[in-house]
């Protein structure tokens, strides 16, 4: 599907080499980089040149990047919708009374201990 040379200017690209990296590795003009990924861009119709990398990758290893693109896509909505799940149990009252009650059945707790403190530094104080 890519020539030789686009191959090869994208293999660059997906190393993380910048324009002026491929450009001087390669023996041609920046713009020549920048307009050899546009025209990929546009052929392959990815829009990102992060997603032009992970196609290239995609291509390399067998995998079929729309396919992978899918995937990726209903894993993060259901990530989402999970997190949101827990957000609605973590606002409910009940949850919510739970976590005041816990809260205020702990600062006598708190009060006997630093009462404690005070004594045992009075103590070695003496």
């Amino acid at each position: 599907m890519l020539t030789p040379r686009e191959n090869q200017i994208l293999s660059l690209k997906a190393i993380g080499f910048s324009d002026k990296e491929i450009g001087c590795q390669l023996a041609i003009s920046i713009e020549t980089v920048k307009k050899t990924v546009c025209n990929i861009k546009e052929r392959i119709r990815l829009w990102k040149v992060t997603e032009l990398v992970a196609w290239w990758h995609c291509n390399r290893i067998g995998e079929d990047f729309i396919e992978l693109k899918k995937r990726i896509l209903s894993v993060t909505v259901s990530l989402v919708l999970l997190f949101a799940t827990c957000l609605q149990v973590v606002k409910s009252d009940d949850v919510v009374r739970l976590f005041r009650a816990r809260a205020a059945s702990m600062k006598p707790a708190r009060a006997m201990r630093r009462q404690d403190e005070l004594t045992f530094d009075f103590d070695i104080a003496c």
